[in-house]
């Protein structure tokens, strides 16, 4: 696992993800009646949203791993255009139960910071995979680890010199 493969992207979609997880775990509504109730999460709150919002961020916890782990961008970028359709998804559901929260203790629930900043980083969640996947090459470094021969010198490739003699640029 190499961390100079990670690029902006995948350092956004890791941290992101993580910082979902943890959200769900804080107080999304609270009762409008005073001193009806106590808080509730997203657990308590809402019934299907939390799970997808979960997913999301298991997803981009794991584009930073295999970012990290695999020297192709294959796998992550087909990870990342999962993930990016799955945020969108999660994004649409908390904006609906933003704009229209569920009823606790018979009345209507006030909003709290972390429902909207969970709407945020979801949000970026799906902005972090869309990069991650528009840019599938390696970032210059991996590149040119995978490109270095044993002496550290990345090799030059040249079709001229298909006849068995080295090419020029195979000579120096």
């Amino acid at each position: 696992m190499k961390l100079g493969r990670l690029r902006a992207p995948e350092w956004l979609a890791g941290i992101g993800g993580a910082a979902l997880i943890v959200l769900l775990f804080a107080p999304f509504y609270e009762p409008a009646r005073a001193g009806s109730g106590d808080s509730s999460s997203a657990w308590e709150a809402l019934s299907v949203v939390p799970v997808v919002v979960a997913i999301t961020g298991a997803l981009g916890i794991s584009i930073l791993i295999t970012a990290a782990a695999y020297r192709t961008a294959a796998i992550t970028t087909a990870l990342a255009g999962v993930t990016t359709l799955i945020a969108l998804l999660a994004t649409i559901l908390l904006a609906t139960r933003t704009l229209w929260p569920p009823e606790l203790d018979g009345g209507e629930a006030t909003r709290e910071p972390a429902l909207y900043l969970a709407l945020v980083v979801t949000a970026l969640l799906a902005l972090a995979g869309w990069r991650s996947m528009a840019n599938e090459h390696a970032s210059s470094a991996a590149y040119a680890e995978a490109a270095a021969d044993g002496s550290g010198q990345a090799r030059l490739l040249s079709l001229s010199g298909a006849s068995g003699e080295p090419s020029s640029s195979e000579r120096a």
